[in-house]
């Protein structure tokens, strides 16, 4: 310090405080607004006509223990340090309050620039402070020296200077976010103005990320929420505080229809899927980033049979059918077992096996979609013997079989060495190239067991 007060300069701290205990704030030994009048004679203080500082209190003008200017005074504004009082102010006259030399609201621009404020620019709405836009600088700072112990010419501590115009942002909040909740606003944002809306000192995912280190983690992985990726925390997060968990705007599936609006009627149907009539987006899906599509928490295979542990496809099945997104719908529909497509569509949209069938005679199962009735689409193909599985419906008896087959005993497992099971040119159902005498009828030239 260039100035120490003469009692600090001399080491005689007891001159003000008392060493151990005392009646008043700081250890003073007397209230603030009178340890003064020890040294300085209050007379002087007291004459009919008292400079407006005065009655707030000495700390309203000079620093206690020293200051870098004359007088103890604390950092002035520059025009006052240099005693450039007519900078700002008319000598005689003027029209506005305080001998101000031209409209308040213009006056600081003067020498204060700024890229989106000033009196001949238009403010960008969000990127500049309210009061600065107005040219209202003495809604925050003094004009000519701070209030005590502050920089920048401020009237009172930055947090409560923010608090004065914004105590709403923290009224009734059961969660707050700690830089608002213990006054560091200037952590966040800029006091005067930005380039990024809401007037902060960076971009949403960077701020958020300079203290929520997992952001920076999370935007590696493949499958990004919208809201996160374009730096939209505050789509979903209230950055100053709130009553939900994790400063949520609201609470679970009425968040998620801020932007899903398509949602709320697909919910209201009791045929979906329950989770989702239930609002239980977070059972399936990340809020801000995950490795699997549509933000999923895991994959379909793994992450359907949390739920339904039944349904957890064996080993050796079908690598498609692995994944249970193939088929069924994640949030429901009005097809059975929430299946993409009514049957037999859905299977035919991969299994080609309507090419012998499709202008001939189809094996009914297969026709009316019941592909079920033969086909476990969760477990490996042939698991049963194709003998058990044709003998479900038809009867495979000697009695039955030997006749419609010209005397000749299939082998047990040789159905489908002529048959196609989901269809064929007639209705016998054999494949559509045949051997001429089989054609013909005549088994027996081949088969001796055969009729004649």
């Amino acid at each position: 310090m260039q100035a120490p007060h003469q009692p600090v300069q001399e080491g005689k701290c007891d001159a003000c405080h008392e060493p151990h205990n005392a009646p008043a704030a700081a250890l003073l030994k007397v209230a603030a607004d009178e340890i003064c009048f020890g040294c300085h004679d209050r007379r002087t203080f007291a004459y009919k006509n008292v400079h407006q500082p005065v009655t707030q209190g000495c700390k309203t003008c000079h620093q206690t223990h020293g200051s870098n200017f004359p007088a103890l005074l604390a950092q002035p504004h520059q025009p006052v340090a240099d005693g450039e009082c007519f900078s700002c102010h008319g000598p005689h006259a003027s029209d506005y309050p305080g001998l101000v030399k031209t409209d308040p609201a213009r006056l600081c621009f003067e020498c204060h620039e700024f890229r989106n404020l000033g009196p001949e620019r238009t403010p960008t709405p969000g990127l500049t402070h309210t009061p600065v836009a107005q040219g209202n600088c003495l809604a925050c700072h003094r004009a000519h020296i701070p209030a005590a112990g502050q920089p920048v010419l401020l009237a009172k501590p930055a947090e409560q200077l923010c608090r004065d115009c914004h105590a709403g942002l923290l009224s009734g909040r059961r969660v707050n976010h700690p830089p608002a909740r213990d006054g560091h606003c200037m952590t966040c944002h800029r006091p005067h103005e930005s380039a990024v809306a809401g007037v902060l000192v960076k971009d949403q995912r960077a701020l958020c990320g300079d203290c929520h280190q997992l952001v920076d983690q999370e935007m590696g992985r493949p499958s990004l929420h919208r809201p996160f990726v374009t730096a939209m925390c505050s789509a979903c997060h209230d950055p100053h505080g709130g009553t939900q968990k994790k400063l949520l705007l609201t609470r679970g599936v009425d968040l998620c229809m801020g932007c899903h609006q398509e949602i709320a009627v697909e919910r209201a149907d009791p045929r979906r899927h329950r989770p989702f009539v239930e609002g239980r987006c977070d059972l399936c899906h990340a809020p801000h980033a995950a490795e699997q599509p549509f933000l999923l928490t895991a994959a379909a295979e793994a992450l359907c049979v949390s739920c339904h542990p039944g349904r957890k496809v064996m080993s050796d099945t079908p690598s498609a059918h692995q994944n249970c997104a193939v088929c069924h719908h994640a949030h429901g529909n009005n097809e059975k077992n929430f299946l993409l497509q009514e049957q037999p569509t859905l299977c035919l949209s991969c299994h080609q096996i309507n090419t012998y069938w499709e202008r001939g005679v189809g094996h009914a199962p297969a026709v009316e979609g019941d592909c079920g009735s033969c086909h476990d689409p969760h477990a490996p193909q042939k698991q049963r013997a194709v003998a058990d599985l044709c003998a479900d419906c038809h009867d495979l008896s000697p009695t039955v079989l030997n006749p419609s087959h010209q005397g000749i005993a299939p082998g047990p497992e040789s159905c489908l060495q002529c048959h196609d099971p989901h269809g064929g040119p007639d209705r016998s159902l054999t494949l559509p190239v045949k051997h001429a005498p089989f054609v013909e009828g005549d088994c027996a030239a081949c088969h001796t067991g055969g009729k004649p």
